[in-house]
């Protein structure tokens, strides 16, 4: 925790859950952006702590990928554990503190989930609350976000003659089509 270091924020801090897409099975990388102008040093944001709540039914946490973003060179504390222990729960937290203030424009983190919905389905991640240097009324606007799973492709095949293959040979047929997603 930075209580008794942390500095007010100056400018409010926008945050956007990306809108992603991926197929069941698959673990798909969700960034949670700051949409604002970029932090600079004389903003004096040193900390954050967001929650965000998911739709278990579709989603899965697998874990946060920092390279790239904000949380670079720092370690992210979070509950990952207690959701891994808990399938009940769908608030994922996160908190983070560095020495030098954040600077520039990059994501906070980026969260990773495996989709375990169905090819249709859309889960849902929105924030729960967020804060920057322990003061939640230096925020912006936050919007979620979602990740949507791929329909597969249907494939209709129509084929008018006849094949004659004789017993034991090999018989090979070339299928192409495309899938409008």
């Amino acid at each position: 925790a930075t209580s008794g270091i942390a500095k007010s924020v100056d400018v409010p801090i926008d945050l956007k859950i990306a809108d992603v897409t991926g197929n069941v099975g698959e673990i798909v990388n969700v960034p949670i952006d700051v949409t604002s102008p970029a932090l600079t040093t004389s903003d004096s944001v040193i900390s954050y702590e967001f929650d965000v709540d998911f739709d278990r039914t579709v989603l899965e946490p697998v874990g946060v990928v920092v390279e790239g973003t904000f949380s670079a060179e720092e370690l992210i504390l979070n509950n990952l554990a207690t959701l891994e222990q808990n399938p009940d729960s769908s608030v994922w937290r996160f908190a983070a503190a560095v020495a030098n203030p954040y600077t520039g424009v990059l994501p906070l983190a980026i969260l990773q989930f495996e989709i375990v919905g169905g090819p249709g389905d859309v889960g849902t991640i929105d924030f729960v609350e967020a804060k920057f240097n322990e003061a939640p009324h230096y925020l912006g606007t936050l919007v979620g976000g979602s990740v949507e799973v791929n329909i597969a492709p249907s494939i209709d095949l129509e084929y008018e003659g006849s094949v004659t293959i004789p017993e034991g040979q090999p018989f090979e047929m070339l299928v192409t089509g495309t899938d409008p997603d």
